[in-house]
């Protein structure tokens, strides 16, 4: 195996984590607030662009991916941005 081999692989887990531990959470709680939200009905539309951005920005998000404390953060900063109330 070599090192792109291995870095790829940790680049696909880190997004699969970051949008299983912040998109998946946002989309649920945004649904709890408004279901006739148009970012909550297109929500695949916003989880294909959420991932391409992740890849692009993983290393500086990683922080968010793995601390709690930073993820409650990111969460209560993107819900009203994504639903656009900020």
């Amino acid at each position: 195996m070599d090192a792109l081999t291995l870095v790829a692989a940790f680049w696909i887990s880190g997004i699969g984590m970051a949008v299983a531990n912040l998109y998946i959470p946002a989309i649920r709680i945004i649904g709890n607030i408004d279901k006739e939200n148009l970012g909550y009905r297109y929500a695949w539309i916003g989880g294909i662009v959420f991932a391409i951005f992740t890849v692009i920005c993983l290393p500086f998000m990683i922080h968010m991916i793995l601390i709690e404390k930073h993820q409650e953060k990111f969460l209560r900063s993107f819900i009203p941005a994504y639903m656009g109330e900020k």
